[in-house]
């Protein structure tokens, strides 16, 4: 059986919550079960219930990386496209993940833009469309989704993210990640 993680990147490439912040996050994602019925959260007044907690928590894990790294869906990964004109890309963003390897700090460098061969838009990396299969960062957030329904309520997922984003302090991307 493969394994299917979702991640919660920060947008900010560069940003690290605070352990608490991660714990809470991380409470906060135990609290998500497995079932065949709709799920529900509990938290305050604000959301419906809509997953209840029960033993076994889901597995839950998150990584800190010094130096900012690409967190990306392993085989579910694909090269990002323009975010401008959606064109195929792929030797131009070759070359930039090449230069971004060979020059550090990644967290300068991130930022740099260049223009795009197929509409000359100036963008940077973070600016291109992963479509959900890759961010970069210094921190991830991972839940096995394989033990937990988090992606099978209507709404429930939009209610994590945001949830997530708000114990975490930053916004969020997200990334299925495929093993």
């Amino acid at each position: 059986m493969s394994d299917s993680y979702l991640l919660f990147v920060p947008k900010d490439p560069c940003f690290i919550p605070e352990q608490s912040a991660i714990n809470k996050a991380e409470g906060f994602l135990r609290t998500i079960k497995k079932s065949d019925k709709k799920q529900k959260i509990k938290y305050k007044k604000k959301y419906a219930r809509l997953w209840a907690r029960i033993p076994p928590a889901p597995d839950i894990e998150h990584d800190i990386v010094e130096e900012l790294t690409l967190f990306h869906g392993m085989e579910n990964f694909t090269i990002p496209s323009c975010s401008h004109c959606k064109s195929d890309i792929t030797k131009w963003w070759d070359e930039k993940m090449a230069y971004l390897g060979e020059n550090l700090p990644r967290t300068e460098t991130i930022y740099t833009k260049w223009s795009t061969p197929c509409c000359g838009q100036e963008v940077s990396l973070l600016e291109l469309d992963y479509q959900n299969w890759g961010a970069f960062g210094c921190f991830a957030l991972m839940i096995d989704t394989t033990k937990t329904d988090i992606i099978h309520t209507e709404g429930g997922l939009s209610l994590v993210i945001e949830k997530i984003e708000t114990l975490l302090k930053t916004p969020v991307n997200i990334v299925w990640q495929h093993i």
